[in-house]
């Protein structure tokens, strides 16, 4: 089932990307471009009693395609196609540290509002996990740490300082479960965490557009 959903979440991505690639390469009006910059994400996992379970945010990078497709003279659609990295740190009883983390293909939809040389963007961001990385393996198989595939809704601002330079910020938050693994304590209880498991992340980018 998991396999499946993989795969058909990566036909979806590459469909998308091709009709995005196709219809900027038709229509004058479309820019595309570069990004990168860096993630900084955690969740919410915690557990307090005998035993202390904390998360802390560990910082990844990102980095793909942008697109801006205008609709009218101030809103845009802008698809990107994105390698993302999302993980966190576990700091267990305040002393040993565990970081985990998921590589995604990460496709946000952002609909995008331009006041001067501002854009303020919002939308839904769909990730296909493709590899996982954990410093606590075996004791956790690293595949096993998080689910296939996590959904956010972003939003944030981006400042374009030159003509084709840019510089954006964006926050985001899960819709769905990320982690997919039970912990114990020193005993080998299971404790429940709460909800924790979706990921909160911020990006810092700078962009270039290669066609305005």
């Amino acid at each position: 089932m998991i396999d499946q959903l993989k795969l058909a979440m990566k036909n979806l991505l590459s469909t998308l990307c091709f009709l995005i690639l196709s219809f900027a390469s038709i229509h004058a009006q479309v820019s595309f471009g570069l990004k990168a910059g860096i993630t900084s994400a955690q969740t919410g996992f915690a557990y307090e009693g005998g035993y202390s379970l904390k998360s802390k945010s560990l910082t990844s990078i990102h980095g793909g395609i942008v697109t801006a497709f205008p609709l009218g003279s101030k809103f845009s659609l802008q698809p990107e196609f994105l390698y993302t990295g999302k993980g966190l740190w576990l700091q267990e009883d305040s002393t040993l540290e565990h970081s985990i983390e998921a590589h995604y293909i990460s496709l946000p939809v952002m609909l995008g509002y331009t006041i001067n040389k501002f854009t303020i963007k919002a939308g839904p961001e769909f990730n296909l996990r493709v590899a996982s990385s954990s410093d606590i393996t075996p004791l956790i198989h690293k595949d096993d740490i998080f689910k296939p595939t996590e959904i956010s809704f972003a939003g944030g601002i981006a400042f374009r300082f030159l003509e084709k330079f840019g510089t954006e910020f964006r926050y985001s938050h899960g819709l769905t479960e990320a982690l997919n693994f039970a912990y114990t304590d020193a005993n080998g209880n299971e404790f429940d965490d709460a909800g924790g498991r979706k990921f909160r992340a911020m990006q810092l980018s700078i962009y270039y557009m290669l066609k305005k």
